[in-house]
């Protein structure tokens, strides 16, 4: 059951980008751009992006681990929660440490170049759209270097699984009260657990349309459309996942895997120059498909 195999997880990711949003900046930036000021929210980015894009990028790249659309991703979604298999609690802390080293080195260098550097041009840009119409000084909007390291930061929290057997250690309630809280636990637990394994199917099951679709739909020659060997290599990563994300046993879904990678170990050049390779490839691919129902 999940409440043995996984925990959940819950992780955010803060970043320092401030905006100046105020009427008159709207009427502003509304001239400026040569717009009518009453459709634009007087937004203006008050840190060149060229200082802010390395975090934004560092974040995106460490959320694909919790993007089920990514064929990298080591948690599974259900509902609210983020569950992550203890099976694969090794590969993700390594994963998780890279990550905390990127983000901790892309802070420091921010916060270095933050007072000699990047404040003075937040401040130069600032003046430059507020001169003679904004009376609200910059401090409204720019932080000093101690709050700007306060705000740049990436939270973390794990959490286990409620244990519906602990319900009994609880004082104060009486039994039937006890009994209806555990039956409810053992729901829930249950119903965690289906919709994990449902959840890895249905990823099991977008890599594999992705491929039947690039195998119908491509044509060779220069005019033709691209296929990457990432069409073939995201159904060998995913195949590969499965078996340590599962939180519970499914021989069914294993031997589905196993089909699957069948279909991985084609070598992607063959398959850009045989329409023949192309068809035995779908084939395979659609048949564990229709066995998986999807």
């Amino acid at each position: 059951m999940i409440n043995e195999n996984a925990i959940t997880v819950d992780v955010s990711f803060y970043r320092y980008a401030p905006t100046m949003q105020a009427k008159e900046a709207g009427e502003i930036v509304g001239k400026a751009k040569g717009i009518d000021s009453r459709v634009t929210k007087g937004v203006y980015d008050l840190i060149p992006k060229e200082y802010t894009e390395p975090l934004r990028k560092a974040e995106s790249e460490a959320r694909k681990i919790f993007d089920q659309d990514s064929p990298r991703c080591l948690v599974i979604r259900i509902g609210p929660h983020t569950v992550l298999p203890t099976a694969i609690m090794f590969k993700f802390q390594e994963e998780w440490q890279k990550i905390s080293n990127q983000w901790s080195a892309l802070k420091q260098d921010f916060l270095d170049r933050y007072e000699g550097e990047i404040l003075p041009c937040a401040q130069d840009r600032f003046r430059s759209v507020s001169t003679g119409s904004l009376v609200v000084p910059a401090s409204k909007w720019l932080d000093t270097r101690e709050k700007v390291a306060q705000r740049i930061r990436v939270d973390y929290h794990q959490y286990p699984f409620p244990d519906p057997s602990n319900v009994q250690n609880l004082k104060h309630l009486n039994d039937q009260f006890k009994s209806d809280m555990q039956e409810s636990a053992r729901s829930y637990i249950e119903g965690a657990t289906a919709e994990a394994q449902k959840q890895l199917r249905k990823r099991l099951g977008k890599v594999l349309k992705d491929f039947t679709s690039k195998m119908k739909s491509y044509e060779a020659g220069p005019k033709g459309k691209k296929m990457y060997a990432s069409i073939v290599d995201n159904i060998g990563e995913v195949v590969g996942l499965i078996p340590k994300l599962m939180v519970t046993p499914d021989d069914e879904l294993l031997n589905l895997c196993a089909e699957a990678q069948r279909v991985s170990a084609w070598d992607v050049e063959v398959l850009k120059e045989s329409h023949d390779a192309r068809k035995e490839a779908s084939v395979t691919a659609d048949s564990i498909l229709s066995a998986m129902a999807l």
